[in-house]
This record gives structure tokens, sequence and C-alpha cells, in this order.
């Protein structure tokens, strides 16, 4: 004769359940947030002080956009997180970046290549003077270079109206590190905390 096991305990089901729960496939969540560092390297002039991006995919979108686009030079934040998701395009056709993914591919140097694009990749920061009114620009440019023949530039831009005694500049080059982990999917680390919850509420119930 066959002894009768003892049914499972609550807490035992609930850990059954959560485990269950942790492994089920899930749909694929895309990160939602990421923020990047961009470093600067400086060929001539005043050097970048920080700069970085924030970059969000929402859950289903097989695109982002720009939350944030922050740079700091010779004491001036520029705002540029617009300009990032409309950047300037002074190309046509394969070679115009269009929309946030058009930033995303200056700041990433990921623009389309040969053999209709040949982008050469660099900053430049300047201040220019016009009635009374000085005005600092920071841009972080893609220029098509064909043939050694300046064809046009796709140009992530900023700029800031400060006072006429400024007359700095600078030129350089850049590349960019992420400087936080994505977010993960939140149904993942709700079933991690009850995983955990429903272990300790069955240790204490051997205990």
């Amino acid at each position: 004769m066959s002894e009768s096991r003892p049914p499972l305990s609550m807490a035992s089901l609930f850990v059954v359940g959560l485990v269950c729960l942790m492994f089920w496939p899930q749909p694929a969540v895309a990160d939602t947030m990421t923020t990047y560092t961009i470093n600067f390297t400086t060929t001539s002039g005043i050097a970048p002080t920080s700069a970085s991006y924030t970059w969000d995919v929402p859950p289903g979108s097989v695109t982002g956009y720009f939350t944030s686009f922050q740079v700091v030079w010779d004491g001036v934040t520029f705002d540029m997180t617009t300009s990032a998701n409309e950047p300037f395009s002074g190309n046509a056709g394969l070679c115009e970046a269009y929309g946030s993914s058009g930033g995303l591919a200056i700041v990433t140097e990921t623009l389309p290549g040969p053999p209709n694009c040949f982008f050469q990749y660099s900053w430049d920061a300047f201040v220019r003077s016009s009635a009374g009114t000085t005005t600092v620009f920071f841009n972080l440019d893609a220029d098509n270079v064909v043939g050694g023949n300046y064809v046009g530039t796709d140009a992530i831009q900023g700029q800031v109206n400060l006072d006429p005694s400024l007359t700095d500049s600078g030129t350089g080059t850049w590349s960019v590190t992420p400087s936080s982990l994505p977010e993960p999917d939140s149904l993942h680390l709700v079933g991690a905390g009850l995983l955990a919850l429903g272990l300790a509420l069955r240790r204490r119930r051997l205990a």
C-alpha cells in the first residue's frame, strides 16, 4: 500500500507559480532608456567639459528618440535634444540624416557609407556676433566629402546667445560609451521580488 503524500503548502504552491511566471516566455521588450557619455578629443581650441544623451525605445516600437542631449563647452550648456531628434541635413537621398534615427546615426557615426556617402565626423564650436548679439554654436558634424570635394553636412546643432566678450572656439572628434545600463523589464523585476519573498516564507515555515 503506497503512502499518500501531504498536500503542497501554500508557500510551496506560491513558489512554484512564481518560478513558472519567471520562465514563461515573454514578448521581447526593447530597452526603455539608456544614457550614453560622449567622449571628446580636441585638435584645437577649447575642449568640451561634458556631454551625454539619453535614448528611449518604447516597448513595441521599432525606433526610438532622444529624451535628453546635453553638451557643456566653455562654461556654456547646450540643450541639443530638439536638433538630435530633427538634425540639420545639407545632403540628399541616401546621405540625408532624417528624424531621430538620423540623429542617432550621426552621434554613433553610423550614417550610410560608400559608394554613395563618404562621411567625416567632427565637432566644432565657435562664436558669431551680429548687431550686438553674440551667438555661440556647438555642432556635431558629419561632412560628406567625395573625392576631396565637400558635398554636404548632416549635423546635430546647438546655439546659445551670450555676452559679446566670448571669442573662444574648438574642434575635434568624439566617441560614445554607455554610462548606464538599460532598464530591465519591470515584469521580471516584480517576479524576482515575489520569488524571493516566497522562498523566505517557505524557509520560515520549515524552521
